[in-house]
C-alpha cells in the first residue's frame, strides 16, 4: 500500500467491539505527536439499574469513579510503523489498564490484544470499523 503518510491515521474513526456492546471513536490525542485516543462513544446499556449514567465505579482512582462510562477515553496508543500502534486499553468492566498492540488486518476489521506483562498472556478481540451514522 503507498502512501504511507496517511497509515497512522487509518485507525482514526468509529469501531464496533466484538461483542457489540460499545463503539470506540479513535482520534489524534491532540496534546502528543502521533498519539491517538479512543473513547467509548456508544454503549448499548449506557446505564445502570436505576436508569442513571453508569460510573466508572472499578476505577482504582476513588476520585474517578463518579465519572459516567460513556465517553471515557479508554485507549491511549501511538503509531509504531508497519501498520500498528502500541499503547495501554483501560478495561472499565474491572478497573485494570491493560499493555496493548493494535493491528488492522485490512482497512475495517481492527486486532486488539491486551495484555499483563508478556502479549503471550492476553486476549485478542477483532473490532469491525463503523461506517455511515451510528
Amino acid at each position: 500500500m503507498h502512501g504511507g503518510a496517511q497509515q497512522p491515521q487509518r485507525i482514526i474513526g468509529f469501531w464496533l467491539t466484538q461483542k457489540g456492546d460499545a463503539k470506540v471513536e479513535f482520534y489524534r490525542d491532540a496534546d502528543r505527536t502521533g498519539g491517538f485516543l479512543g473513547r467509548l462513544a456508544w454503549l448499548r446499556q449506557p446505564n445502570d439499574d436505576r436508569g442513571r449514567p453508569a460510573l466508572d465505579e472499578n476505577n482504582p482512582a476513588p476520585a474517578l469513579r463518579r465519572q459516567p462510562i460513556l465517553g471515557l477515553v479508554i485507549i491511549h496508543a501511538a503509531y509504531t510503523g508497519q501498520g500498528s500502534w502500541k499503547g495501554t486499553v483501560y478495561d472499565p468492566d474491572n478497573g485494570k489498564t491493560y499493555s496493548c498492540y493494535i493491528s488492522l488486518a485490512d482497512p475495517d476489521t481492527m486486532k486488539l490484544r491486551g495484555y499483563l506483562g508478556f502479549s503471550l498472556f492476553g486476549r485478542t478481540e477483532t473490532w469491525k470499523r463503523v461506517k455511515g451514522n451510528f
